[in-house]
């Protein structure tokens, strides 16, 4: 049955009215409307975000009128009934923003405008991890057994012809999302109710634990026949000191335990970080980090968390550089520290086989394994001016430390924290380091040389950092922080240090659109700027400065500004340089527009400039799953498409399918190239 018209705009209808010559031509009034009604091109997952029902069925009651030109067989709303991958992809997109607005009368919209559609599991774990268990209970009543498709299968593709039986993807992570969330009834509805061999079970149980969830985990214990180890280092980080004492009573394995006092500490939770350190250990409960304590003086202790190399070393580290500045020194007093320079080189052997043992149990983006120099630095970045001062006064009286300068492996280069200070406008930092910097004594400087020359036999001895270096700051301090904004910083910098700046601090500035940076070091320093400046800006889209620089700076741009203000979307810096610039653009500008799935742009630069774009066009949009951008590709361009690409890219997606049907050449020579 077709689709009844969507009602005229109510603006149209009071303008016709006043217009009677018009009222028996009502298809007039219809026109108008259609041409005026911007709404009804809008994806039906944009519509989804306005929680309108009545806009979805504006949406999908809307037809084209035909009209000639170009794009007389391209609009969004048509594409719904064109194309299929089209249409199922804008169901799982819409899917997934209905479920995440709890929108249960949106959901079954959906459900029936979309029917046979594929439920993916990505989903169902939405509902679930958002607790909505009614849409979970709705899914399932709707769930008609089918097989979820498998697109290297010939046999799903041949059942693809015909109408498909709705398949619901229940599984995988479904579980573990809700445990996460805190939603018990969710997961156990979804052990009781839609059970599957695909779910994590693992993954489960570790939420749960991690949720601080007593109950759950007990009942998954009942329920799962094998329990994984999983889960304390959560609990820790989420303040559960209930769960944590719990599980450390029932004994979950050796290494169950391992990186507690870590996740605890980041997270500032001091009453499990006091209990973990001040409860007593069974001394004969050693693990593989005890069972090489070196018998020297100084390198044993009791506990072995708190042992010279040990996690609150870590621990201590962690605190600070999450702003936990108490829990940072309850540690540093509890903790075992080197008694001669030599244990320097012990203690560093140690805490990389911990880092090592914590990796596999809490992750590297949990573990602090920087040098102490790199502890300084992401203080300083973080602008925490208290600590700075408590880490510098400790460590900076082993001279074996230098905490002034970082060393960056990327770059094979040395730069300092006084440089990071600047370049996050931490002025109170900037003016605390460079006070430090010249309270360094020439004994220190020689002792520091002296340390950094000694060899201890230590195969894994490695001093901290190269220290022939002048403690101050470069020119990258004020270059840096001219590009983040911090006008304060760069007047400071220019009234008490010597070390100046680059073209770089103007025209990293520009491209930040901080414009009261460029106009003061146009005035007050000499160094200038590059065309890069306008180029950066245009990308950047801020047109204030780029009209800045056109009419102050005689520098210019190249193709770079348009081509990088098309890829960035800025549609009226596009315009501004194609009415006032003569440099143009390149194919690169319609190529990264549509990787980065700017419509209008594409469309723009189609009709009004002459450099086109190239066969990658399509296969950039396809990269950023923007479905409308390869359409209309599709539709107005002769390019073709070439696809840079694995399968692994698309794989499972609408997307990769409808490349497929279209472009299969192309797509098998991209994935034979890969």
């Amino acid at each position: 049955m077709a689709s009844p018209a969507p009602t005229p705009l109510l603006v149209v209808t009071l303008l016709f009215r006043s217009k009677p010559d018009f009222g028996c031509l009502p298809h007039v009034v219809n026109s108008v409307s259609a041409y005026l009604d911007s709404s009804v091109q809008l994806p039906i997952v944009k519509a989804c975000t306005f929680g309108s029902i009545p806009l979805l069925d504006r949406i999908w009651n809307s037809s084209i009128d035909p009209v000639n030109g170009q794009y007389a067989s391209w609009s969004i709303r048509k594409l719904l009934r064109t194309e299929r991958r089209y249409r199922a992809c804008q169901f799982t997109y819409s899917m997934l923003e209905a479920i995440e607005r709890r929108d249960f009368e949106m959901v079954t919209w959906l459900m029936e405008h979309f029917p046979g559609e594929t439920v993916w599991g990505t989903v169902v774990t939405k509902a679930a991890e958002v607790g909505a268990l009614d849409i979970l209970q709705y899914l399932k009543e709707k769930d008609e057994g089918g097989e979820l498709p498998n697109y290297d299968s010939d046999r799903d593709k041949e059942m693809e012809e015909v109408t498909p039986k709705r398949a619901i993807g229940w599984g995988e992570c479904d579980a573990a999302k809700a445990a996460a969330a805190g939603h018990k009834d969710v997961v156990k509805w979804l052990y009781e109710h839609a059970g599957s061999d695909e779910r994590d079970d693992g993954e489960t149980f570790k939420a749960a634990v991690g949720s601080g969830d007593v109950e759950l985990v007990k009942w998954l214990m009942a329920k799962l026949d094998d329990v994984p180890e999983k889960g304390m280092q959560d609990a820790a980080a989420n303040g559960h000191s209930e769960m944590v004492r719990w599980m450390d009573e029932e004994c979950f394995g050796s290494h169950f335990d391992t990186g507690r006092l870590i996740r605890a500490a980041e997270k500032g939770h001091v009453d499990i970080v006091r209990w973990l350190v001040e409860r007593e250990f069974d001394s004969d409960d050693e693990d593989e980090v005890g069972e090489d304590e070196d018998e020297d003086e100084g390198m044993k202790t009791a506990s072995e968390v708190t042992s010279v190399g040990g996690e609150a070393t870590l621990a201590i580290e962690a605190a600070l550089l999450n702003g936990h500045h108490d829990i940072a020194q309850y540690l540093f007093s509890r903790a075992e520290k080197p008694l001669k320079p030599s244990f320097n080189a012990k203690e560093r052997v140690r805490r990389w086989k911990l880092i090592e043992w914590l990796h596999r149990d809490i992750g590297p983006a949990n573990i602090s394994d920087k040098p102490r120099s790199g502890i300084m630095l992401e203080l300083v970045i973080n602008g925490r001016l208290d600590a700075v001062k408590w880490f510098y006064t400790e460590y900076s009286k082993n001279l074996a430390i230098n905490l002034f300068w970082n060393y960056d492996e990327d770059e094979d280069t040395y730069f300092s924290v006084l440089d990071a200070a600047a370049e996050h406008g931490h002025l109170g930092i900037v003016k605390y380091l460079d006070k430090m910097c010249k309270l360094v004594t020439p004994e220190e400087k020689a002792k520091r040389e002296e340390l950094s020359n000694i060899d201890y036999s230590d195969p894994d001895w490695e001093f901290e950092v190269e220290q022939n270096r002048k403690e101050g700051c470069s020119s990258v301090a004020m270059d840096f922080a001219a590009m983040r904004g911090h006008l304060d910083v760069v007047q400071w910098l220019h009234d008490h240090r010597s070390e100046g700046c680059t073209t770089h601090a103007m025209v990293h500035a520009a491209r930040q659109g901080h414009l009261h940076v460029v106009e003061w070091l146009h005035d007050n320093r000499s160094e200038g700027c590059t065309s890069e400046a306008m180029d950066l800006a245009a990308r950047g889209g801020h047109l204030h400065v780029v009209k800045w620089l056109h009419e102050h700076r005689d520098e210019g741009c190249t193709t770079d500004a348009m081509d990088g203000a098309a890829a960035s979307g800025h549609l009226e810096v596009v315009k501004w340089l194609h009415s006032n610039r003569s440099e143009g653009s390149t194919t690169s500008a319609m190529d990264d527009a549509a990787r980065n799935g700017h419509l209008s742009v594409v469309r723009w630069l189609h009709e009004n400039r002459r450099e086109g774009c190239t066969a990658l066009a399509i296969g950039n949009a396809a990269l950023g799953r923007h479905f409308e951008v390869m359409l209309l590709l599709h539709r107005v361009r002769d390019e073709g498409c070439k696809v840079v690409m694995t399968k692994d890219d698309l794989l499972m997606s609408e997307i990769f399918q409808w490349l497929m049907e279209h472009y299969r050449d192309a797509m098998f020579a991209g994935l034979q190239a890969a």
